[in-house]
């Protein structure tokens, strides 16, 4: 096949200062499908866990949805999995006359600050508004349910103005997360540069122009990512080494003046150690604790993955964590007096 371009992955070791390359490559054969499975990896709290830990969920080309609830097991054992059985068209954009070109264009966070996960769909031809949310009546009523918001009143004068998507599936223009801590995902705005502005979605669901929230700072968008690292509520920016996988966070200080953003950020610090190239690397909430863990998808195209959760620090409230199950009884210990235990 003339002129037809190969694929060519280049691996990197190094050990005791000397470094080795791999190269491997897959012949060009002008037949086959353009998307892998991994393409579509999605991780949000989709069931309502009341600890909000991530569930799996994998959004075809056309935009329908396949759920994976999360067992939330620490340890796999006897061919025990962690995510249960898999539950097919969750939602379809077709029942709604949608037609999807670009499933990154499709969002899941919470919209409503419920705790649990809606869908959010802009459109790149209208400046990447929001022009549908459905948001998610799962915890509430048996099966599948969305409530469908069409052209949502508070979301109309919101923007992403003179951006369009890259061509990674990290490289995208409009990124959804918390960056407040009030339960509500806002609207962040990205250049290819790292430039970020927001709009920042308030108790009352209205939304506020924050204007730039972040400067360039030397990686593009496509290595950067937005969760909460150390569990304060607030999404972070973790930037990906697009090599190695390892990632250094931004961690999130609120809003307040910064050399003309509106937001304050930690200088980047080491964070997570990466096992595989940076676009594999996924940072969910996989085990409810708050804080993002490193989620390593080891093939595209069956999916397989390494997981390392992320530890706690100090103590924390874990009351809600049998959310839905059977819920922890209270053994009624006696209290100990003061003098004990000094």
């Amino acid at each position: 096949m003339m002129n037809a371009l190969d694929y060519v992955f280049l691996q990197h070791e190094e050990s005791d200062g000397e470094h080795t390359f791999t190269i491997r490559t897959w012949k060009n054969i002008g037949g086959g499908g353009t998307e892998l499975n991994a393409d579509g990896n999605r991780y949000c709290n989709m069931w309502g866990h009341g600890d909000e830990k991530s569930d799996f969920i994998r959004i075809a080309p056309d935009g329908t949805m396949r759920g994976w609830k999360n067992w939330s097991r620490k340890v796999l054992l006897g061919g025990n999995t962690f995510w249960q059985a898999e539950e097919r068209d969750i939602w379809v954009p077709s029942d709604y006359g949608k037609t999807i070109h670009d499933r990154r264009n499709i969002h899941l966070a919470d919209w409503d600050g419920d705790g649990t996960c809606d869908v959010i769909l802009v459109d790149p031809s209208q400046e990447f508004k929001v022009v549908d949310v459905w948001l998610n009546e799962r915890p509430y009523k048996e099966g599948w349910n969305w409530n469908h918001q069409w052209n949502p009143e508070s979301a109309n004068d919101v923007r992403c103005k003179n951006q369009k998507n890259g061509l990674g599936i990290h490289d995208f223009a409009v990124h959804i997360a918390d960056l407040t801590n009030n339960g509500r995902s806002d609207y962040l705005c990205m250049a290819g540069d790292g430039t970020t502005n927001a709009w920042i979605h308030n108790d009352d669901n209205s939304l506020t122009d924050a204007q730039q929230i972040q400067k360039p700072e030397g990686p593009d968008r496509a290595n950067l990512r937005w969760h909460d690292v150390n569990g304060d509520g607030k999404a972070d920016i973790i930037w990906v080494d697009k090599f190695n996988g390892n990632a250094k966070v931004y961690y999130n200080e609120g809003q307040g003046d910064n050399s003309g953003s509106s937001f304050k950020w930690n200088e980047p610090s080491e964070a997570f150690e990466g096992s595989i190239a940076g676009t594999c690397q996924y940072f969910p909430d996989l085990d409810g604790n708050g804080r993002a863990d490193l989620h390593s998808v080891l093939g595209t195209q069956d999916n397989k993955a390494n997981t390392w959760l992320s530890a706690e620090c100090g103590l924390n409230d874990r009351s809600r964590d049998s959310f839905g199950l059977n819920g922890v009884v209270d053994p009624e210990l006696p209290t100990p007096p003061d003098n004990c235990c000094r």
